[in-house]
């Protein structure tokens, strides 16, 4: 018995160092939590990450978690050798990964290997099979970005467009960990940031350097900067970093009031076409005036229903002045109906939410 002894002690040695490797190998779904949380957790399994950029209401995002949990063969091509991660940009607090890649389209794919480093940066309704061919890809040493881009970017070549998105990522989690500890110093956070600049400039990566320079009390270089990603007024900017500017402004000038800013209020925000006939295409205006001290600028509109168009009559309004939003609606169904408008500006309300309704007896 005691010659057995030392051999047993290895077999439930090995046992509990299996046990161990296999309670390892987990599928792990985080949602909505911070790069910094992200990266620790695919540290700690050692393997890279699968990002979901998504938003409340899109359906092709559900498409992709609901196959996580029912497709076995699906889930596994990716768990294999990620942990993913879903992050609604809608939701208060996770609007940093849209931020990070200027971008609210959804859904939207960034994969990572196990050092943070991008893969590949994916954009739509990408089919499943496709999914797992781009992981194939990945695993043989490439890089993939497709149907994507920071802007109008055109002029910038893709891998340079995936340095300028890695360079702020990178910059991301500096900044992530200093506001988990005010203790961390974050001095990487320059030389990604330059270098995500040089490439192309936009709000965010201005605005993480103005608040980098903010936190080593180097006011002139924060101001700099912050000057820097107002310069991005356009409608896109103004909607996607609302909160953000006002940093930005207060940085400048701790004076500052959003009344400064354009302001757009509409005549109403709900009017009825009344009875409308099936077949019948009906045409009804809002008048938006522009309340602020800044000329009104208008970017894109969208609404809820391919039945329903909306146009804005100007592209921007001095202040004090009227403008109008045309909305055409084409009444192919029977029954009541509400509609509603997204209006997209510059304005310190960045984004209006309109309703045309009716019945189409």
């Amino acid at each position: 018995m005691k010659n057995n002894l030392p051999n047993l002690v290895c077999m439930v040695l090995a046992m509990f160092i299996l046990s161990c490797k296999s309670a390892e190998k987990r599928n792990i779904h985080l949602y909505n939590i911070s790069y910094d949380t992200a990266f620790s957790a695919a540290q700690t399994e050692g393997k890279g990450i699968f990002f979901i950029s998504k938003a409340d209401g899109c359906p092709a995002c559900e498409v992709y978690e609901t196959a996580l949990l029912r497709d076995q063969e699906f889930a596994a091509a990716i768990y294999k050798d990620y942990i993913v991660a879903s992050i609604d940009h809608m939701r208060p607090g996770n609007e940093w990964l849209s931020r990070v890649i200027n971008a609210t389209a959804t859904p939207l794919f960034i994969i990572t290997d196990k050092n943070g480093e991008i893969r590949a940066i994916i954009s739509g309704a990408v089919p499943k099979k496709k999914i797992t061919d781009i992981l194939t890809a990945v695993s043989a040493g490439k890089h993939l970005f497709e149907h994507y881009a920071l802007s109008d970017t055109s002029h910038i070549s893709a891998p340079r467009q995936m340095a300028c998105v890695q360079a702020t990522l990178n910059a991301q989690l500096e900044w992530d960990r200093y506001e988990k500890s005010k203790q961390y110093t974050p001095d990487k956070m320059p030389a990604y940031l330059k270098e995500s600049i040089s490439i192309y400039p936009y709000f965010y990566n201005n605005y993480l350097l103005a608040r980098y320079y903010s936190t080593i009390r180097d006011t002139a270089n924060a101001r700099i900067y912050a000057h820097q990603a107002l310069e991005f007024h356009d409608a896109k900017s103004a909607g996607m970093f609302h909160m953000l500017r006002r940093e930005m402004h207060l940085l400048i000038d701790p004076e500052y009031s959003p009344e400064k800013e354009p302001l757009a209020v509409p005549d109403s925000v709900e009017k009825s076409l009344g009875l409308v006939q099936e077949g019948s295409v009906r045409k009804i205006r809002f008048k938006i005036s522009n309340s602020g001290k800044q000329t009104l600028i208008f970017g894109k509109t969208y609404t809820d229903c391919p039945c329903t168009l909306a146009k804005t009559l100007q592209d921007s309004i001095a202040p004090g002045k009227d403008g109008e939003l045309e909305v055409t609606f084409s009444a192919t169904e029977t029954g009541s109906f509400g509609h509603a408008v997204f209006i997209h500006s510059n304005a310190a309300n960045p984004m209006l939410q309109l309703m045309v309704k009716g019945i189409v007896p």
